[in-house]
């Protein structure tokens, strides 16, 4: 178990979801690639209403603020021997000074 916290005050969706893929790589210790990595995270954050449907993700208030969690599991196959994977379960939080549910919907990657 590890938590880590990134603050992105005033960045875009896209460059906060680029330091939690870094974040990631580091905590993984084998060769993921982080361009697809990244791409699962945006998707994630950017699609919040059907991964709420799903049961993926769920919305909660953080004092002031509102927040969404979502829940990853990655896995990659051992190189060494294919039979065998590696696995990463992540917890990402994402808390933000937006006041309604309805507006986490409308993320995109240019989003601040």
């Amino acid at each position: 178990y590890d938590y880590n916290k990134i603050i992105q005050q005033e960045n875009t969706v896209d460059v906060m979801v680029d330091k939690i893929a870094d974040l990631l790589m580091k905590v993984a210790s084998v060769i993921i690639d982080k361009v697809a990595l990244a791409e699962i995270i945006l998707n994630a954050f950017t699609s919040l209403e059907q991964k709420e449907d799903s049961g993926f993700a769920w919305y909660e208030k953080e004092g002031s603020n509102t927040a969404f969690t979502y829940r990853l599991l990655f896995a990659v196959v051992n190189k060494h021997v294919p039979d065998d994977f590696y696995t990463l379960v992540t917890t990402i939080k994402l808390v933000a000074d937006i006041k309604d549910k309805q507006s986490w919907f409308g993320l995109v990657k240019t989003t601040r």
